[in-house]
């Protein structure tokens, strides 16, 4: 079933695995992505300061 002179499984099952492997990649990414940024703009209080920091640590704020 390997042998690609005999069948196109494997050229087939390569391709789909690439295409798909992508498309999980990118949706994955994305929705890592969307789930950190929601957890940092809720932790933003109404002054802007990140309530998620321990103490001492820096922080860097975004001129406006």
């Amino acid at each position: 079933v390997e042998n690609g002179e005999h069948c196109d499984f494997t050229v087939l099952r390569n391709m789909l695995i690439r295409t798909h492997m992508q498309d999980l990649k990118d949706v994955t990414n994305n929705v890592h992505y969307e789930n950190y940024r929601s957890k940092k703009l809720a932790a933003v209080t109404c002054n802007g300061v990140d309530t998620t920091k321990t103490k001492g640590q820096l922080t860097k704020y975004a001129i406006a």
